[in-house]
């Protein structure tokens, strides 16, 4: 081979390397920016598993907070239906007897005044003022 052939060989290849050369940068540069992206959404993957972490920690307080309130809530419940519930049934139950008992003592205590009206009346016997009973109807 001589001194021109090379000249020739040498540039054919310089030329064919240059397209390489130019798909090598291309491909280059299209990786880098797929590291970029990459590294950019490990980072926001990284953050979110953060978050996640930080409100995992907050349902398990809450978890606990909710358990102590249910139990409170059952506590409160079960001496409300075995303790007051009893004692305001029986409260009302002794309202309403004394509300009779009541009824049937204002009528007996009219009773004699009634009888004592009549009497005044028959006789003429007018009271003082301060022996008089006020109606409170």
């Amino acid at each position: 081979m001589n001194q021109d052939d090379l000249k020739k060989l040498k540039k054919v290849i310089k030329d064919e390397l240059r397209s390489v050369k130019e798909l090598v940068e291309i491909t280059k540069k299209k990786v880098g920016g797929q590291e970029l992206s990459l590294l950019s959404t490990s980072s926001n993957v990284r953050t979110i598993k953060e978050q996640i972490s930080v409100m995992n920690e907050k349902l398990d307080e809450h978890s606990v907070i909710l358990e102590k309130l249910t139990k409170t809530l059952s506590e409160h419940t079960d001496l409300l239906e075995n303790q007051i519930r009893p004692s305001v049934i029986t409260t009302e139950t002794q309202i309403k007897i004394y509300a009779d008992m009541y009824k049937v003592n204002n009528s007996n205590g009219k009773k004699p005044e009634k009888r004592i009206e009549v009497l005044k009346d028959q006789s003429g016997i007018i009271p003082p003022p301060e022996f008089t009973l006020v109606n409170t109807q």
